[in-house]
C-alpha cells in the first residue's frame, strides 16, 4: 500500500498591496480567525517566515478554525520551519477530521496506522480512511481496500476490497491498478485474465516503481498466459479502460 501523506497545497496568495496586508495584519491582531488563517498564509507563502505564519495559524485553530488546524498539523507533522511535533500534529488533524476536513481525516488515518504521534490502532484508521474514501479521497480509498484485502482493522472482504480499488483507480490512483492486478492473483479467487488487464494498465499508465512492478508481474504471469487468456485480459483491459 502506498501511503503518501496527502498535503493541502498552500495557496499563493497574490501579493496583496502594502495596505492590503496592513488592514489583514489589524483584522488577524484583532482576533478574527479567518484574518488570522490568511495573515499565516501571506507569512508562508509570501514572507516565507514559517516560524510567524505557524503561531497566526496557532492563534486561528485556538477559535476552531479548522483550515488553520490542518495547516499547522502539516506544519508539524513535517517539521517544516518549526520543529516538529508528531503528537500534536496529530491531535490537530483529529480536531479538523471531526470537523468534516478530508485532507486531515486522511492524514489522521496514516498517522494512526503507522502510530505516529500516539499508540497505533489500525480500527481507528480503517473507520477514517473510509471517512475520506466517501468524500472523494482516492488514497483513502485506496488504503482502505488494502485494508479490507488483508483484514487489518477490518474484517476482511475480498469484494469490498476490489469495489474500493476501482474506486481509487477511477479517482487516478495508478498504485490501485496495481494493486487490483495483485489481488486478482490472490487464491481462492484467482483470475488470471483479470490481473493480466489491470497490470496491463498498471504498466501504461502508472510512473516510477508501481510501473516496474507491473512490469515484474506481467514478466511473471507469462508462462501461465495461454493465447485465449490473453485474448479475454486484451478485452478486459479495454473494457476496464473505458470505465476509469
Amino acid at each position: 500500500m502506498a501511503l503518501a501523506i496527502a498535503c493541502a497545497p498552500v495557496p499563493a496568495p497574490a501579493e496583496p498591496a502594502s495596505d492590503e496586508v496592513a488592514a489583514m495584519r489589524a483584522a488577524a491582531q484583532a482576533g478574527q480567525p479567518a484574518a488570522q488563517f490568511w495573515y499565516g498564509l501571506y507569512k508562508e507563502a509570501e514572507v516565507r517566515a514559517p516560524a510567524e505564519a505557524a503561531e497566526w495559524y496557532r492563534r486561528a485553530a485556538a477559535q476552531g478554525h479548522r483550515e488553520a488546524e490542518l495547516r499547522l498539523a502539516q506544519m508539524l507533522e513535517r517539521a517544516t520551519g518549526i520543529p516538529g511535533d508528531p503528537d500534536e500534529a496529530r491531535r490537530l488533524y483529529a480536531h479538523a477530521a471531526e470537523a468534516g476536513i478530508v485532507v486531515a481525516q486522511f492524514n489522521l488515518a496514516v498517522m494512526m496506522e503507522e502510530g505516529r504521534g500516539g499508540e497505533r490502532d489500525v480500527e481507528a484508521a480503517a473507520a477514517w480512511y473510509h471517512a475520506a474514501a466517501l468524500q472523494g479521497h482516492g488514497r483513502a480509498a485506496n488504503n482502505l481496500a488494502t485494508m479490507l484485502a488483508r483484514g487489518e482493522g477490518v474484517e476482511a472482504d475480498r469484494d469490498a476490497a476490489l469495489r474500493w480499488y476501482r474506486v481509487a483507480a477511477h479517482r487516478g490512483v495508478d498504485d490501485a491498478l496495481y494493486n487490483l492486478g495483485v489481488l486478482y492473483l490472490k487464491e481462492p479467487h484467482r483470475d488470471i485474465a483479470s490481473a493480466q488487464a489491470w497490470l496491463r494498465l498498471a504498466a501504461a499508465r502508472a510512473g516510477g516503481h508501481v510501473a516496474a512492478l507491473a512490469r515484474a508481474g506481467l514478466k511473471a504471469l507469462e508462462p501461465a498466459m495461454t493465447p485465449e487468456l490473453m485474448r479475454q485480459a486484451m478485452q478486459l483491459e479495454a473494457d476496464f479502460k473505458r470505465q476509469l
